[in-house]
């Protein structure tokens, strides 16, 4: 009995543990990875536009009519979108989960 008892919990420890590890990445919605992505970098959403167009080599008027244009109707455009998601990392994506209280 002593040992049905010592392999069971030694079962659900490795389960414990191997589901720690395997736990998928937080999802984010697409509108809130440029947000988390300043939150990790503790700059600007503005930023995150300038460091975007910047690597996809674009002016700096498309920028501020991009940037105003999320300001007025929360339009993302998509290269900025696909930098954030690029850069931001999973633990950045928990924190930023665990600080806005969406855990």
């Amino acid at each position: 009995m002593v040992v049905f008892l010592a392999l069971t919990l030694a079962y659900l420890a490795g389960l414990l543990l191997l589901g720690r590890s395997r736990r998928p990445a937080p999802a984010l919605a697409y509108e809130e990875y440029p947000s988390c992505l300043a939150f990790a970098r503790r700059c600007s959403v503005y930023d995150v536009f300038r460091h975007a167009a910047a690597d996809w080599r674009f002016s700096g008027a498309k920028v501020e009519a991009d940037f105003q244009r999320y300001l007025r109707s929360g339009s993302l455009p998509h290269y900025v979108c696909r930098y954030a998601r690029r850069e931001v990392r999973t633990e950045e994506i928990r924190l930023y989960l665990l600080i806005t209280r969406r855990w």
